[in-house]
């Protein structure tokens, strides 16, 4: 019989906390491609991100820009990596029919080229795709120039590669918000350099950066340079997806 009560307790004590969070957050869902016939870990179907989608709006979620935070609102913020064609053809519509808004972290070396990191064979958005999305609905922010991982270049290998991208952003006006997104989600692990690259931050105006993590982001946040991304992946269900951006973990499933 104690055991009934205690699952019964623990049940309760789920819905309060699911119903009614006891910290303010703000999930930061990160995607990749998308895809009308085929899903993987970094692909999802257009089908399943408009169920994603439709979820967040039946549940009264406000998709947000970077600079609309508000901690008296429920908002989550929506970012997609790598800007391939495919955001272009099969988000923006779903973004336009929900009114929703969402960010795409843009590897500047790979502008109008193939994803030769990944599949290698995925189109990423020529310069005139970029200029021509809707600002209502799609903001851009910085992915590296090479796409390479942060984590194991040196200090000079990050400056150099934010001059590249900074001097693709300048010479062809590009509007790029001041948001930074780690490729691999990796970062350097050694404070001496992680001070260093959170100074360049400084220096080129960055106010966001996002790892993955997996975790909500707490207010107040305990660092604008590593805040935490939910993975969305190609397999995952309602369920799950709806787990994940109400606590980020998924051990249940």
């Amino acid at each position: 019989m104690s055991y009934i009560l205690f699952f019964i307790f623990l049940l309760v004590l789920f819905i309060i906390m699911y119903r009614f969070p006891f910290t303010k957050s703000l999930p930061v869902l990160m995607y990749h491609s998308i895809s009308l016939t085929d899903s993987s870990d970094l692909t999802v179907l257009q089908s399943e991100l408009e169920k994603q989608l439709n979820y967040l709006k039946n549940n009264n979620y406000e998709t947000i820009f970077y600079d609309e935070i508000d901690i008296s609102k429920k908002q989550i913020l929506i970012t997609f990596d790598d800007g391939f064609v495919n955001n272009k053809d099969y988000l923006i519509p779903l973004l336009i029919k929900f009114n929703f808004k969402a960010t795409i972290f843009i590897p500047f070396n790979f502008i109008g080229k193939k994803d030769e990191w990944w599949t290698n064979s995925q189109n990423i958005m020529t310069l005139n795709e970029l200029k021509n999305l809707d600002s209502k609905y799609i903001q851009l922010g910085w992915h590296t120039y090479n796409h390479q991982s942060f984590k194991i270049l040196s200090i000079e290998e990050i400056k150099n590669d934010f001059e590249m991208s900074y001097n693709v952003i300048k010479d062809n006006s590009l509007t790029i918000a001041p948001l930074f997104a780690y490729p691999f989600g990796n970062y350097p692990k050694s404070k001496k350099i992680q001070n260093e690259l959170f100074q360049i931050f400084k220096d080129y105006g960055i106010k966001y950066a996002f790892r993955i993590g997996n975790k909500l982001n707490n207010y107040p946040f305990k660092n604008n340079y590593l805040l935490k991304r939910i993975d969305i992946r190609g397999n995952d269900s309602i369920l799950k997806f709806s787990w994940k951006i109400k606590f980020g973990r998924v051990k249940p499933f």
